[in-house]
Protein backbone atom coordinates (compact mmCIF):
# COMPACT_ATOMS: atom_id res chain seq x y z
CA UNK A 1 0.00 0.00 0.00
CA UNK A 2 2.72 2.66 0.74
CA UNK A 3 4.53 1.79 -2.60
CA UNK A 4 1.23 2.34 -4.14
CA UNK A 5 0.30 5.66 -2.44
CA UNK A 6 3.92 6.69 -2.95
CA UNK A 7 3.49 6.31 -6.89
CA UNK A 8 -0.06 7.66 -6.54
CA UNK A 9 1.25 11.01 -5.20
CA UNK A 10 4.15 11.00 -7.52
CA UNK A 11 1.96 11.10 -10.42
CA UNK A 12 -0.50 13.51 -8.48
CA UNK A 13 2.74 16.07 -8.72
CA UNK A 14 3.88 14.84 -12.22
CA UNK A 15 0.50 15.71 -13.39
CA UNK A 16 0.22 19.27 -11.87
CA UNK A 17 3.87 19.64 -12.86
CA UNK A 18 2.88 18.81 -16.35
CA UNK A 19 -0.61 20.91 -16.25
CA UNK A 20 1.56 24.15 -14.87
CA UNK A 21 4.41 23.64 -17.85
CA UNK A 22 1.34 23.64 -20.09
CA UNK A 23 -0.35 26.66 -19.20
CA UNK A 24 2.97 28.29 -19.20
CA UNK A 25 3.71 27.25 -22.27
CA UNK A 26 0.02 28.83 -23.68
CA UNK A 27 0.90 31.59 -21.69
CA UNK A 28 4.01 31.79 -24.16
CA UNK A 29 2.57 31.53 -27.09
CA UNK A 30 -0.40 33.69 -26.92
CA UNK A 31 1.81 36.46 -25.75
CA UNK A 32 3.97 36.22 -28.88
CA UNK A 33 1.30 35.56 -31.20
CA UNK A 34 -0.46 38.44 -28.85
CA UNK A 35 2.71 40.07 -30.11
CA UNK A 36 3.24 39.30 -33.81
CA UNK A 37 -0.82 40.46 -34.14
CA UNK A 38 -0.26 43.86 -32.44
CA UNK A 39 3.17 44.16 -34.68
CA UNK A 40 0.54 43.65 -37.71
CA UNK A 41 -1.61 46.15 -36.65
CA UNK A 42 0.84 48.87 -35.43
CA UNK A 43 2.06 48.70 -39.24
CA UNK A 44 -0.91 50.23 -40.69
CA UNK A 45 -2.00 52.37 -37.55
CA UNK A 46 1.65 54.18 -38.25
CA UNK A 47 0.54 54.94 -41.41
CA UNK A 48 -3.00 55.92 -40.35
CA UNK A 49 -0.71 58.55 -37.58
CA UNK A 50 1.13 59.82 -40.97
CA UNK A 51 -1.76 60.86 -42.48
CA UNK A 52 -3.70 62.28 -39.87
CA UNK A 53 -0.73 64.74 -38.96
CA UNK A 54 -0.88 65.29 -42.60
CA UNK A 55 -4.64 66.59 -42.97
CA UNK A 56 -3.94 68.79 -39.56
CA UNK A 57 -1.12 70.49 -41.12
CA UNK A 58 -3.52 70.98 -44.51
CA UNK A 59 -6.55 72.10 -42.50
CA UNK A 60 -5.45 75.61 -41.98
CA UNK A 61 -3.57 76.11 -44.96
CA UNK A 62 -6.91 75.71 -46.32
CA UNK A 63 -8.61 77.96 -44.45
CA UNK A 64 -6.04 80.89 -45.02
CA UNK A 65 -6.29 80.26 -48.73
CA UNK A 66 -9.98 80.34 -49.00
CA UNK A 67 -9.68 83.28 -46.83
CA UNK A 68 -6.92 85.26 -49.02
CA UNK A 69 -9.15 84.28 -52.00
CA UNK A 70 -12.53 85.19 -50.75
CA UNK A 71 -12.53 87.84 -53.94
CA UNK A 72 -11.58 84.84 -56.57
CA UNK A 73 -14.74 82.65 -56.63
CA UNK A 74 -13.92 79.65 -58.31
CA UNK A 75 -10.67 79.74 -56.05
CA UNK A 76 -12.60 80.53 -52.72
CA UNK A 77 -14.82 77.39 -53.33
CA UNK A 78 -11.99 75.47 -54.33
CA UNK A 79 -10.68 76.29 -51.40
CA UNK A 80 -13.73 75.40 -49.24
CA UNK A 81 -14.65 72.48 -50.59
CA UNK A 82 -10.97 70.81 -50.25
CA UNK A 83 -11.38 71.96 -46.87
CA UNK A 84 -14.76 70.34 -45.97
CA UNK A 85 -13.41 67.02 -47.91
CA UNK A 86 -10.08 67.21 -45.62
CA UNK A 87 -12.18 67.62 -42.52
CA UNK A 88 -14.47 64.37 -43.58
CA UNK A 89 -11.50 62.76 -43.98
CA UNK A 90 -10.10 63.15 -40.71
CA UNK A 91 -13.30 61.80 -39.57
CA UNK A 92 -12.82 59.09 -41.40
CA UNK A 93 -9.22 58.57 -40.01
CA UNK A 94 -9.84 58.94 -36.35
CA UNK A 95 -12.35 56.33 -36.96
CA UNK A 96 -9.96 54.06 -38.26
CA UNK A 97 -7.70 54.57 -35.70
CA UNK A 98 -9.76 54.20 -32.94
CA UNK A 99 -10.57 50.69 -34.69
CA UNK A 100 -6.88 49.87 -34.37
CA UNK A 101 -6.22 50.46 -31.08
CA UNK A 102 -9.29 48.72 -30.05
CA UNK A 103 -8.46 45.53 -32.17
CA UNK A 104 -4.82 45.98 -30.50
CA UNK A 105 -5.98 45.41 -27.57
CA UNK A 106 -5.56 41.34 -26.58
CA UNK A 107 -6.41 40.86 -22.81
CA UNK A 108 -10.45 40.13 -23.55
CA UNK A 109 -11.45 36.93 -25.18
CA UNK A 110 -9.85 35.32 -28.47
CA UNK A 111 -13.93 35.59 -29.68
CA UNK A 112 -14.05 39.39 -28.55
CA UNK A 113 -10.47 40.26 -30.45
CA UNK A 114 -11.84 38.24 -33.17
CA UNK A 115 -14.81 40.51 -33.58
CA UNK A 116 -13.06 43.34 -33.22
CA UNK A 117 -10.37 42.68 -35.65
CA UNK A 118 -13.56 41.52 -37.94
CA UNK A 119 -15.56 45.10 -37.17
CA UNK A 120 -12.06 47.03 -37.64
CA UNK A 121 -11.29 45.32 -41.29
CA UNK A 122 -15.23 46.18 -42.18
CA UNK A 123 -14.57 49.35 -40.92
CA UNK A 124 -11.27 50.31 -43.49
CA UNK A 125 -13.39 48.58 -46.22
CA UNK A 126 -16.26 50.82 -45.81
CA UNK A 127 -14.16 54.18 -45.28
CA UNK A 128 -11.57 53.74 -47.76
CA UNK A 129 -14.16 53.11 -50.09
CA UNK A 130 -15.88 56.36 -49.41
CA UNK A 131 -12.10 57.83 -49.89
CA UNK A 132 -11.84 56.09 -53.14
CA UNK A 133 -15.25 57.67 -54.51
CA UNK A 134 -14.46 60.99 -52.81
CA UNK A 135 -10.77 61.23 -54.05
CA UNK A 136 -11.80 62.57 -57.65
CA UNK A 137 -13.41 65.65 -55.98
CA UNK A 138 -10.92 65.91 -53.52
CA UNK A 139 -7.99 65.84 -56.44
CA UNK A 140 -9.91 68.17 -58.88
CA UNK A 141 -10.47 71.42 -55.65
CA UNK A 142 -6.92 71.08 -54.62
CA UNK A 143 -5.40 71.20 -58.04
CA UNK A 144 -6.28 74.93 -58.33
CA UNK A 145 -4.81 75.16 -54.65
CA UNK A 146 -1.61 74.19 -55.42
CA UNK A 147 -0.72 75.42 -59.05
CA UNK A 148 -1.60 79.18 -56.97
CA UNK A 149 0.51 78.27 -54.08
CA UNK A 150 3.24 76.90 -55.94
CA UNK A 151 3.25 78.27 -58.93
CA UNK A 152 1.56 81.22 -58.96
CA UNK A 153 -0.84 79.91 -62.21
CA UNK A 154 -4.53 79.99 -61.88
CA UNK A 155 -5.21 77.17 -63.73
CA UNK A 156 -9.30 77.79 -64.21
CA UNK A 157 -7.63 80.31 -66.68
CA UNK A 158 -5.71 77.19 -68.52
CA UNK A 159 -8.05 74.50 -69.10
CA UNK A 160 -5.84 72.19 -71.21
CA UNK A 161 -2.56 72.29 -68.23
CA UNK A 162 -5.82 71.65 -65.67
CA UNK A 163 -7.10 68.22 -67.46
CA UNK A 164 -3.50 67.28 -67.93
CA UNK A 165 -2.71 67.90 -64.63
CA UNK A 166 -5.89 65.86 -62.77
CA UNK A 167 -5.77 63.41 -65.06
CA UNK A 168 -2.15 62.69 -63.70
CA UNK A 169 -3.47 63.38 -60.82
CA UNK A 170 -5.87 61.26 -60.57
CA UNK A 171 -4.11 58.18 -61.69
CA UNK A 172 -1.22 58.64 -59.29
CA UNK A 173 -4.15 58.89 -56.22
CA UNK A 174 -6.32 56.05 -57.38
CA UNK A 175 -2.68 53.93 -57.90
CA UNK A 176 -1.85 54.99 -54.18
CA UNK A 177 -5.62 54.04 -52.96
CA UNK A 178 -5.44 50.55 -54.71
CA UNK A 179 -2.18 49.84 -53.03
CA UNK A 180 -2.79 51.27 -49.47
CA UNK A 181 -6.34 48.54 -49.14
CA UNK A 182 -4.10 45.98 -50.19
CA UNK A 183 -1.29 46.72 -47.87
CA UNK A 184 -4.14 47.26 -45.16
CA UNK A 185 -6.07 44.12 -46.15
CA UNK A 186 -3.09 42.31 -46.14
CA UNK A 187 -1.95 43.15 -42.63
CA UNK A 188 -5.02 42.39 -41.25
CA UNK A 189 -5.45 39.15 -42.58
CA UNK A 190 -1.87 38.41 -41.21
CA UNK A 191 -3.22 39.15 -38.15
CA UNK A 192 -6.37 36.57 -38.17
CA UNK A 193 -4.09 34.33 -38.69
CA UNK A 194 -2.07 34.66 -35.71
CA UNK A 195 -5.47 35.03 -34.00
CA UNK A 196 -6.39 31.42 -35.25
CA UNK A 197 -3.19 29.63 -34.02
CA UNK A 198 -4.21 30.91 -30.82
CA UNK A 199 -7.57 29.61 -31.06
CA UNK A 200 -6.64 26.43 -32.40
CA UNK A 201 -4.07 25.89 -29.80
CA UNK A 202 -6.39 26.56 -27.10
CA UNK A 203 -8.68 24.38 -28.05
CA UNK A 204 -6.40 21.85 -28.45
CA UNK A 205 -4.72 22.14 -24.54
CA UNK A 206 -9.06 21.69 -23.69
CA UNK A 207 -9.65 18.52 -25.69
CA UNK A 208 -6.37 17.08 -24.04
Amino acid sequence: MDNVSKISKLWEQYDRKLSETLNINKNILREIHSFRIQSQLNKPLFNEGIELVIILVLMPLLINFSIDHANSPRLFLSGALSFALVLFFFILSVIRIKKFLSAGQLNDSIIETQKRISQLKLTVLRTRKIEYLLLPLLVATLLPISGKILYHINLFEKPFSFGVALTFALGIGILGTILTNRYYNQKIETAESFLKKIKTYENENIQD
